[in-house]
């Protein structure tokens, strides 16, 4: 029984560990090490330390006419926006989405918000199809 029971409890303990890992959505990458973290649900704060850059990423199908777009500027002080691309769908299937990226640079420490929305820019009287806030921590 007990030779049973030391690796069920290990790998229970194991299993809970990675999801509570997997569930706070922060992205362990340390600072320096080269790697920019990657955010795509606004439900995940951004977590990040002055002078680090991180990306945020979101699903965009530039066939519609639809674009992601910064719905107020990027506050100073606390972030910089460093450059904002398309990346192209993995896929030559006609319609597939690709993503939109930016990527910020943390400037100071502090909290702040990026909003984005997603609409046709010719369309100026039109609600957004989808809004994305994304929450900013600097330490």
């Amino acid at each position: 029984m007990k030779s049973f029971c030391f690796p069920l409890i290990t790998s229970f303990f194991l299993v809970i560990l990675f999801s509570f890992t997997a569930l706070c959505g922060h992205q362990l990458i340390p600072p320096g090490s080269g790697r920019v973290p990657e955010y795509s649900n606004p439900q995940t704060p951004v977590i990040v330390r002055v002078g680090q850059q991180f990306s945020i990423s979101l699903e965009s199908n530039a066939t519609t006419g639809y674009k992601w777009q910064m719905a107020t500027p990027v506050p100073g002080g606390i972030i910089k926006l460093v450059t904002t691309r398309f990346a192209p769908p993995g896929t030559n299937l006609i319609g597939a989405p690709g993503r939109q990226k930016w990527l910020f640079q943390a400037t100071g420490p502090g909290r702040t918000v990026i909003r984005l929305e997603y609409a046709r820019p010719w369309e100026k009287n039109t609600a957004p199809a989808k809004r994305a806030v994304f929450n900013v921590i600097v330490r």
